[in-house]
């Protein structure tokens, strides 16, 4: 079974101000929901 990772992240860091991460992890076969 495949899985598939996403990541995606805002902001402008921790040093410079607040920083908004985000992650995922599907099936494979479910990918086009």
């Amino acid at each position: 079974m495949t899985k598939l990772l996403g990541i995606d992240d805002a902001g402008r860091g921790p040093v410079l101000g607040p920083m908004i991460l985000a992650g995922i992890i599907i099936n494979q076969k479910d990918e086009a929901i």
